[in-house]
């Protein structure tokens, strides 16, 4: 079969094609996308009328008998209002420096662990445990004495105490 420099010269155009139909793909992308309505917040001091309230516009009006902004928006024909700016911190415990900010109920529950929980620690006696602060006998251990290893060694290799 003899070489055809044709077909290597049409693959090359039509890698250069597809790239081409990706930027441009791209491109359609990032305008559409650019063309689509971003909501955004906007600060008034009275709302306006439908006639004149914008798509995509979220109203902040600030609300004297809260002390927070009433979030408003255009929806179809009316103006709605959607929530306000206010935190409801109301079964969380005034935060301490060094402490996180935890839930009242979840407290309620840590401090019934704590009651009851086990206190499990090392002891510096081999074989024991520490309960509560109560040293407790885990394993026992039995040593051999010196002069059972050595009759151990002397048995075995000939090398214990005896031999010596």
């Amino acid at each position: 079969m003899a070489y055809d420099g044709n077909k290597l010269s049409k693959l090359e155009a039509l890698k250069l094609l597809a790239e081409r139909t990706k930027l441009e793909t791209e491109k359609g992308i990032k305008a559409a996308i650019a063309e689509a309505g971003h909501a955004k917040f906007e600060k008034v001091d009275t709302l306006p009328e439908i006639a004149d309230a914008e798509e995509n516009v979220m109203y902040l009006l600030f609300n004297n008998e809260t002390n927070h902004y009433d979030i408003y928006a255009k929806i179809g024909e009316n103006l709605e209002q959607l929530d306000d700016t206010s935190v409801n911190l109301d079964n969380y415990i005034q935060k301490e420096e060094g402490k996180e900010l935890i839930a009242t109920e979840k407290i309620t529950k840590l401090d019934g662990i704590a009651e009851s929980a086990t206190k499990v620690e090392a002891s510096a006696t081999n074989g024991n445990i520490k309960i509560n602060g109560v040293e407790t006998k885990v394993y026992e251990q039995e040593v051999a004495t010196t002069e059972e290893v050595n009759a151990m060694l002397d048995e075995v290799f000939g090398i214990g105490e005896a031999s010596a």
